[in-house]
């Protein structure tokens, strides 16, 4: 085989990696957007049902009042009234519930959410080594560690994690995984199959976590690995998207 065709096979291979890339890419922004709706029309439904539920409530304390004017005291119907009133609160509290009993807010009392960036290059990393994200972008709730790379869990609720990584130099692999208390959530890879060649690896979850938990990232099957950090390819994000 001549040179010539060795490097049309080459350009070939790497035309393939990259539609392959474009298309992995691709489905994850759409499964994101779906999600990202789906929370969305929950939340509006619970906030309209909320509200309509106040507005009832409302009204039976008026009509309370009204009748308590009219008799001047304490009536037959008073206890009506509030055994109505009870049912309504049962309601609301039957509406809030979801998952196991758990008391679900709407949006969080408190905000945690977190953003930081391996603001280096990397150039020997091991097998499971936690990627220090060292570079603080977001940290509110303060939740993130950037001496280790942890995050640790503040309340009980749903979660999101966002993980994006680089890799260049000469050709190699880097794999890493979203860890949740020493077990792997879900992972990515940069493949890079020439020199120059350049590859980002990417991928999120949604996880119902509970306080105290601990979440990091780590490299996994590939030993002696380069990370591609700067100039921001490699970041890890997360934020608390409501409470239980």
């Amino acid at each position: 085989m001549s040179e010539l065709e060795k490097k049309v096979d080459q350009v070939q291979i790497l035309e393939s990696r990259v539609a392959e890339l474009t298309l992995l890419q691709t489905r994850s922004n759409r499964k994101h957007k779906l999600l990202e709706t789906r929370i969305n029309d929950l939340e509006r439904q619970v906030m309209n049902n909320e509200r309509t539920i106040e507005t009832q409530q409302a009204e039976i304390e008026r009509l309370q009042n009204d009748n308590t004017d009219k008799f001047g005291g304490k009536t037959d119907d008073d206890d009506v009234w509030q055994d109505q009133a009870s049912e309504k609160q049962s309601s609301t509290r039957a509406i809030k519930k979801y998952s196991g009993g758990r008391m679900r807010r709407s949006f969080p009392e408190t905000p945690f959410a977190f953003s930081a960036v391996l603001d280096h290059n990397v150039d020997h990393s091991g097998i499971e080594q936690t990627v220090l994200f060292n570079k603080v972008l977001l940290n509110d709730g303060n939740a993130y560690n950037n001496r280790t790379g942890v995050f640790t869990v503040p309340k009980e609720g749903v979660y999101m994690f966002y993980l994006a990584f680089g890799a260049g130099y000469e050709p190699h692999k880097v794999w890493m995984h979203i860890m949740v208390d020493g077990a792997g959530k879900v992972a990515g890879v940069a493949d890079t199959i020439s020199p120059g060649h350049d590859a980002q690896g990417t991928n999120f979850v949604v996880l119902h976590l509970r306080k105290g938990d601990s979440v990091w990232v780590s490299t996994f099957a590939v030993a002696d690995v380069k990370i591609y950090g700067a100039p921001g390819f490699t970041t890890f994000s997360g934020v608390l998207l409501y409470e239980y």
